[in-house]
């Protein structure tokens, strides 16, 4: 009897299974990888662009064709799941961004001006299809493993992520500043390849059946509720990229070191990883509140107010006022993303659609077109 009750009790508290588990790890260490090489390049990539003469709006176009292309080519993975094996697109995905991030890391190498460019721009567009396979595909998986505390589960995913564009910058610095440009390519680069290993022998396979037809891109994105949603996650995420390229030339008139840059860079993403299981527990318990997205809201208008800082501020530019500005962007990107991507599915789910592994994909490349607008 009490080893009955032990049994129970256990059940009752552990909320994942082994499969579960294994499943959530492997997809969360990719993300967090992919994000850290993402990131990395923040804090010194401008500086070596201008020196092979790039000017801003160039080098800024190579941080946004990233974006771009995952833009443009998530719909379609949310479409190839219904061919290909969701397992076999993650390990692709991760193998691509490994293969892109070593060759980045040689682009010291390339002569300056059209060629460095150009082949800036090709390396960051292929990489980018690696990780609209991760991202749209990552989330389908582990969407389809948990029907219960689902919000949570997808928090973990975002979690990694802030994580890893957190510690990318000063990752990335601090290897820089040791090794020079290539070594931090190269380190996290073969970080990828060897999770492109440990996803092919590890990662479980999608047990799920599903209907052809239960994804259909146009269906749920053309409805109100969802381009609520949808819009809420675009503000934050338009915001987070414009941070991404700027804050390094804002704060670059205080002559700080590379490593301190990336510090700075690691506090919004600090405050996002805190505040994403916690934003997803909110989520499990109010699955069909949309109260979290107006607080989110309000914490990005006292980023950007601090930031600059607003012209009615009767200060100059402040690197405290800086810093401080980057905790309410941290926890307001971690409301509208993990909110608004469980806000969504529930809500497209309770419009007729089933919830299976092509619904969630639909959905989950909804979410990576807009953030990548963003």
């Amino acid at each position: 009897m009490e080893l009955e009750n032990s049994t129970t009790l256990r059940s009752k508290y552990r909320w994942m299974t082994r499969r579960q588990m294994l499943t959530l790890t492997t997809i969360n260490f990719s993300v967090a990888f992919l994000a850290s090489c993402f990131a990395l390049l923040a804090p010194f990539f401008p500086e070596l662009a201008e020196k092979k003469g790039a000017t801003p709006i160039q080098y800024g176009f190579i941080f946004g064709v990233f974006n771009l292309v995952m833009l443009l080519v998530s719909p379609v993975f949310s479409k190839l799941v219904l061919y290909v094996t969701p397992k076999f697109i993650v390990v692709s995905g991760t193998f691509i961004a490994g293969c892109c991030s070593l060759l980045f890391g040689t682009l010291n190498r390339s002569p300056p001006g059209t060629p460095f460019i150009a082949l800036a721009f090709i390396l960051r567009s292929v990489k980018a299809v690696g990780a609209a396979a991760i991202f749209t595909v990552g989330y389908t998986i582990v969407g389809a493993e948990f029907d219960k505390r689902r919000a949570t589960a997808f928090a973990s995913i975002e979690l990694s992520y802030g994580f890893g564009t957190a510690i990318g910058p000063a990752v990335g610095g601090l290897l820089y500043e040791i090794g020079g440009y290539m070594v931090p390519f190269f380190v996290l680069g073969g970080i990828l390849m060897t999770l492109t290993l440990i996803l092919f022998l590890y990662l479980p396979e999608s047990e799920q059946t599903f209907e052809e037809e239960s994804g259909n891109f146009f269906r749920v994105i053309l409805d109100f509720g969802f381009f609520v949603d949808m819009l809420n996650i675009l503000t934050g995420l338009l915001f987070i990229g414009f941070n991404g390229a700027t804050l390094e030339p804002h704060i670059r008139q205080f002559d700080l070191k590379h490593s301190t840059i990336g510090l700075i860079f690691i506090i919004s993403g600090g405050v996002y990883v805190c505040g994403t299981l916690f934003w997803g527990h909110v989520s499990d318990k109010m699955p069909n509140s949309r109260a979290p997205l107006f607080l989110a809201s309000a914490l990005y208008g006292t980023t950007c107010l601090l930031l600059g800082p607003a012209p009615f501020i009767s200060t100059e530019t402040c690197l405290w006022m800086v810093i401080v500005s980057q905790v309410p962007l941290g926890l307001g990107s971690a409301a509208k993303l993990v909110v608004g991507f469980n806000h969504s599915l529930k809500h497209t789910i309770s419009r007729g659609f089933p919830d299976d592994i092509p619904t969630i994909a639909t959905v989950a490349g909804a979410f990576n077109c807009v953030n990548s607008l963003g």
